[in-house]
């Protein structure tokens, strides 16, 4: 399907409703199977939410647009009142390799064909953020991670496709009408950046089926729960090393994910810990009802989804200041925040949270009403749908 048939079957928005462009995963599977969470075909879960939520919208004409590299299929598809488009496109290392080139142009004439009001760009990580650069209306770029940030700790992979995106995202930041991030770490991180103006904190939401978990942990097992990427930015070696240094502690951990530090690790063989690996998103629940407590000792993360399912759930969370987290877990009142980030701190954390059942019960009920409300997914797609208006007014542009 050439893009002159993609804009012929998306047709022309209805009169008066203006034209929406979202780049970015397509939510429109999940949609389909019903959310099945990270390692269920969306990493991004919010997305969904979001696009459950725009449905009703039906003052905003919105097109998704999903870029597969190294697709070979193309589709267009209507359902839940929006358009979604799937389009093949060449490997992401040319791309990089030739400065986003290639991309741009092939966005360039989606945009003259599509004739958007606003475009919508979601991640950094994503070469579709080069639509800031070339679009001729306003546009939206919501930043998931801080691309230049993970790699000034050196907690990026080591390889040039990363440090070109590196390179790339201050362009894409500067070049936005509007961005926004999820947390007040993030928005921190884009003034080093240099972006100091129309900037929006947007948290993204939990998805409504951790609002249905009842938090029913065994009194007679102190189990600590860990869920993402097992990799250095989450700080995984740290929290491995703190469970070292006491091979007789009262408490279990529990590691669920994998990642390039995962096969290191787990040949230390630590006492009391549990190498779960990936898990679908049943079993991360079932997981998260049962733990006393979430541990997450990253060293940088803009708004981790993992802590506030941890939250809207229940639990009690040790973590670190250092990203968006920091928000709404409070030291010594819903959790603990550990620094400077060193395994004996921790291990002292993880002390403090597991030294009685009372302690980790009362520290998860503190603000627990405050946090659930605060990831309610709706908050999420209002406040966009909210941008999306403010910026499709004739004035915006």
């Amino acid at each position: 399907m050439k893009l002159k048939e993609i804009s012929a079957a998306v047709g022309a928005p209805a009169a008066g409703r203006p034209r929406v462009l979202v780049f970015a995963d397509s939510p429109l599977p999940s949609l389909k199977r019903g959310a099945l969470g990270r390692g269920g075909g969306q990493a991004a879960t919010w997305l969904s939410q979001v696009a459950e939520e725009f449905g009703p919208a039906c003052d905003l004409d919105v097109v998704w647009i999903e870029m597969k590299p190294g697709g070979t299929e193309t589709s267009v598809e209507k359902s839940h009142n929006q358009t979604f488009i799937r389009l093949a496109h060449s490997k992401m290392s040319y791309d990089l390799a030739l400065g986003h080139r290639i991309i741009m142009r092939r966005i360039g004439r989606l945009l003259d064909l599509l004739k958007p009001t606003l475009v919508h760009a979601w991640g950094t990580e994503r070469l579709e953020s080069a639509v800031t650069e070339v679009a001729r209306c306003p546009s939206i770029l919501s930043m998931q991670g801080i691309i230049t940030r993970y790699a000034s700790i050196g907690c990026l992979p080591d390889i040039w496709q990363w440090r070109a995106i590196a390179k790339a995202e201050p362009r894409w930041v500067k070049a936005a009408t509007v961005v926004t991030s999820e947390s007040q770490w993030g928005l921190d991180q884009l003034r080093v950046l240099g972006r100091t103006e129309r900037t929006h904190q947007v948290e993204y939401g939990v998805h409504p089926s951790f609002y249905d978990l009842q938090w029913n942990p065994d009194p007679a097992d102190p189990v600590l729960l860990y869920a993402g990427s097992i990799d250095k930015r989450k700080g995984v070696d740290v929290m491995v090393e703190a469970a070292a240094r006491n091979p007789q502690r009262h408490w279990r951990l529990e590691i669920a994910g994998d990642g390039e530090l995962r096969a290191e690790l787990e040949a230390r063989k630590v006492p009391g810990v549990t190498w779960l690996g990936s898990i679908d998103w049943k079993t991360l629940q079932e997981k998260l009802t049962k733990a006393w407590g979430f541990i997450l000792p990253t060293r940088a993360d803009t708004s981790p989804n993992a802590v506030k399912e941890a939250r809207v759930v229940g639990l009690p969370v040790i973590t670190t200041p250092h990203g968006g987290q920091a928000g709404y877990v409070l030291d010594g009142q819903n959790g603990w925040i550990v620094e400077p980030l060193e395994a004996d701190a921790l291990a002292a954390a993880c002390e403090r949270l597991t030294q009685s059942f009372e302690t980790a019960t009362r520290m998860g009920a503190t603000r627990h009403e405050i946090d659930r409300d605060y990831f309610q997914p709706k908050r999420t797609a209002d406040a966009f749908l909210a941008l999306y208006r403010q910026l499709t007014k004739p004035s915006a542009a």
